[in-house]
C-alpha cells in the first residue's frame, strides 16, 4: 500500500522552495553596496539571477544613465558602467528590470528593482 501522504508532504515542500527562489531579489546592485562611501571614478555593477525579459533600466539620483552602461542585457547578465566623479553627499542609485519568475512550474515575467544609497566622499588635500 503507497503512502500518499509521504508523497503530497514532499510535494509541498517543492512548491514552498519554488515560491522561496521566485520572491528572492532577480535584480541585483552589486557595486556601490548601500550604504558604502566611494570618491573619485566608480563602478556600478548590477546583476540579473533569472532570465532577463525586458525593460533593463538605471536611474542615478532620479536621471535616466542607462545609456552609460555599454554592455546591456540580454547581451550580458552582469551589467556595468563607470560612473566620473559626482557630488559630495547622498546618492540614490535605482536598477529594475523584467526577469523570469516562477511561481509554478510555468514562469513569467515580472519587473524587479534593486536600491543602493551610497555616499559620495571627495577628500580634499592638506
Amino acid at each position: 500500500m503507497r503512502n500518499n501522504v509521504g508523497v503530497w508532504g514532499a510535494g509541498r515542500w517543492l512548491v514552498l522552495a519554488l515560491a522561496v527562489l521566485s520572491m528572492s531579489a532577480c535584480v541585483k546592485i552589486t557595486s556601490p553596496a548601500s550604504g558604502s562611501t566611494v570618491n573619485l571614478a566608480f563602478t556600478v555593477s548590477v546583476a540579473l539571477k533569472s532570465q532577463y525579459c525586458s525593460g533593463f533600466k538605471v536611474t542615478l539620483d532620479g536621471a535616466d544613465v542607462t545609456s552609460q552602461f555599454t554592455s546591456q542585457p540580454p547581451a550580458t547578465m552582469t551589467p556595468s558602467a563607470q560612473f566620473a566623479p559626482l557630488h559630495n553627499g547622498p546618492h540614490t542609485l535605482v536598477a529594475s528590470a523584467s526577469t523570469m519568475q516562477y511561481w509554478t512550474v510555468v514562469g513569467s515575467c515580472s519587473t524587479s528593482t534593486d536600491t543602493s544609497t551610497f555616499n559620495v566622499l571627495h577628500h580634499v588635500g592638506k
